[in-house]
């Protein structure tokens, strides 16, 4: 009788284990889905610089946007500094694209859809011609699960390429929701709709 009602509670207890690890992922699920469709369909907050003053990067790519003074921004070329910064950590590619399907606007829009084929996904042509994508995904790193927030710039290049810019910020998922992250997000989104590209970019190009 005594084994019978071990063997109960060890499977009520591995019951109640299944089903709160179910409910964290539900939860982290239901987080992560407020977080994609704030940034890919909501409104972002009025950004501003914690940093300070806004400064201009001049990728060797062929593509300048500002950036909060105190921020890092880190290409293929430029490792990370070894000591933490007290800023944000801005990833940045620039690609170059040769013969997407079709060309002009709607190329550059197939373009942009092929680096990202899966997924949610918000785009929009932009004022100046460029073409806007972003995307929202999770992942872990160092033991910290991140909310990777990424911007895809596309630009058509006569006759039939396409200039691509990638910016990635990770956040980790239990601050992204705060303000102070939110308007950083903004401060990157308001900025990235105004980065130009060179006309001439220099690098090779990505068949």
């Amino acid at each position: 009788m005594v084994r019978l009602v071990l063997i109960l509670l060890l499977v009520i207890a591995g019951a109640l284990v299944v089903a709160l690890v179910r409910d964290q992922r539900g939860r982290r699920g239901e987080r992560i889905d407020r977080l994609r469709w704030a940034f890919l369909h909501g409104t972002p907050l009025a950004g501003y610089s914690r940093g300070g003053a806004l400064e201009e990067y001049a990728h060797r790519g062929g593509m300048r946007f500002r950036i909060p003074a105190s921020w890092i921004v880190e290409t293929e070329e430029r490792a990370p500094p070894a000591a933490p910064s007290s800023g944000r950590r801005l990833r940045v590619e620039v690609l170059q694209l040769e013969g997407p399907p079709g060309g002009g606007t709607d190329g550059v829009v197939q373009a942009l859809k092929g680096l990202k084929p899966e997924g949610e996904q918000s785009i929009e042509v932009l004022a100046n011609g460029n073409v806007l994508m972003k995307t929202v995904d999770a992942t872990r790193s160092g033991g910290v699960e991140q909310v990777v927030y990424s911007w895809r710039l596309g630009r058509a290049v006569p006759p039939r390429g396409a200039r691509i810019a990638v910016f990635r910020l990770s956040l980790p998922i239990e601050t992204a929701p705060d303000v102070i992250a939110q308007s950083d997000l903004a401060t990157v989104d308001r900025e990235v709709r105004s980065a130009s590209f060179a006309d001439e970019p220099p690098g090779p190009s990505v068949a």
